[in-house]
């Protein structure tokens, strides 16, 4: 078992009731703009986090997986409404924590470090994850992000929307559709109906190629 893992279900043995939650892949786990009503724990599964622009655009602002602490950041900066949409990538199994008994928690000095040594972890694996991105140009970063997510799929089958993928990138999807036809040619990936798959083979070619 993981550190942050551990240290998810030890914080939440702080707290006595806790809510089990499910939600399948592309349903909406928090909305942006709703009343925080409760300190979500992403126990299994991951999430990502999409903001709507002024001019209509999305933007992916982050790619979350299990265990993490949703809402956490807004809560302890006093805001009382969801600053993003939340949705789920693939299967997701989240326990509630009603608001008011976090907040009566929290002056705990345990829970206050337990909630401050999270955010540091938190804030620590958002700016690793971004460097491992940004020292790639755009096809090798969404080559290495294929990879990141298939290593936990069964047979290494990646079923995520090209539009998505393209908005996390900041890229249009015609563009993701040329990167996808030229990786097939060179044997980086197959492609069966909608899904991408990354066999052991295609992973040491992508590998090759990531270092060229």
């Amino acid at each position: 078992m993981s550190e942050m893992r551990l240290d998810l279900y030890k914080f939440l043995e702080y707290f006595k009731n806790k809510k089990e939650v499910e939600f399948k892949k592309g349903d909406i786990v928090l909305q942006e703009g709703s009343k925080i009503k409760t300190i979500d724990f992403l126990v299994d599964g991951n999430v990502y986090i999409s903001r709507n622009l002024k001019d209509g655009k999305r933007v992916i602002a982050n790619n979350l997986e299990a265990p993490q602490i949703l809402s956490l950041i807004e809560v302890l900066n006093s805001e009382k409404e969801v600053l993003s949409d939340v949705f789920a990538l693939n299967n997701v199994k989240i326990l509630k924590i009603q608001i008011e008994e976090f907040l009566e928690k929290i002056n705990d000095i345990e829970v206050k470090n337990a909630s401050l040594e999270y955010l540091a972890k938190f804030s620590y694996g958002v700016i690793k994850h971004s460097m491992e991105y940004e020292k790639y140009e755009v096809e090798k970063a969404i080559l290495k992000y294929y990879l990141h997510i298939s290593k936990d799929s069964e047979d290494y089958i990646i079923n995520l929307k090209n539009s998505f993928v393209a908005d996390m990138f900041r890229i249009s999807e015609r563009t993701l559709y040329r990167y996808l036809n030229l990786w097939e040619k060179r044997g980086l990936i197959r492609r069966e109906k909608r899904n991408i798959l990354i066999d052991k083979d295609n992973k040491k070619k992508i590998l090759k190629f990531l270092d060229e």
